[in-house]
């Protein structure tokens, strides 16, 4: 029994390192790569926040991307501007008390939408109905947004710049979004330190 979790763990390890080494053949994740760094980089250097947001593992996921910003991710440096979304809980259930859960991000994100921002969405399907809102509100404002998804990108993919990760499964989207999320936060961080 104990040997056969340990080969199915492998199994899943090694399932997800082949998906990861054809996402990163995709010629498409580098461009949209490229312009998410510099629209980041354009609202850092305004003193605009990066807003991020998500739901449920996603959530987790933009969560840990705005750490990797306040904080750091390898390198020494000072704190980046960014907020996830939905962090504050009396808003959010104030909002969804007072609108509706669909309405939550949208109406938090609209109190920033006057600052230079970027809106980072993540999300496995990109059919949330709070994150399309959020979508199609961005787009309405004309401020640069960008979502990593997957399956087929739902109705995100079709109101913003998108990357699809080619998967069905959640658990393995979700890992190859935190790389490419990453690999994101190292690149702002090089050329950040290029800049200085």
């Amino acid at each position: 029994m104990n040997q056969e979790k340990r080969g199915s763990a492998g199994a899943s390890l090694a399932s997800t390192d082949q998906l990861a080494t054809q996402v990163s053949r995709m010629a498409d994740l580098g461009v949209f790569t490229d312009q998410l760094v510099d629209s980041c980089l354009r609202t850092i250097s305004s003193g605009s926040p990066i807003l991020v947001a998500g739901n449920g593992g996603s959530y987790a996921d933009a969560a840990h991307t705005v750490a990797e910003f306040t904080g750091r991710l390898e390198k020494e440096r000072d704190p980046l501007p960014a907020i996830v979304l939905g962090a504050n809980q009396c808003s959010s259930s104030a909002i969804g008390n007072d609108y509706s859960f669909e309405e939550g991000l949208t109406r938090e994100f609209k109190a920033f939408s006057g600052l230079a921002v970027t809106l980072w969405i993540f999300s496995t399907s990109g059919e949330s109905r709070n994150l399309a809102r959020l979508a199609a509100e961005s787009r309405a404002r004309g401020i640069p947004t960008f979502a990593l998804l997957g399956k087929d990108g739902g109705q995100c993919a079709k109101l913003c710049r998108s990357f699809i990760v080619p998967s069905q499964s959640t658990t393995a989207i979700q890992e190859i979004h935190m790389m490419i999320a990453h690999a994101v936060c190292r690149d702002i961080d090089e050329r950040l330190s290029e800049i200085a």
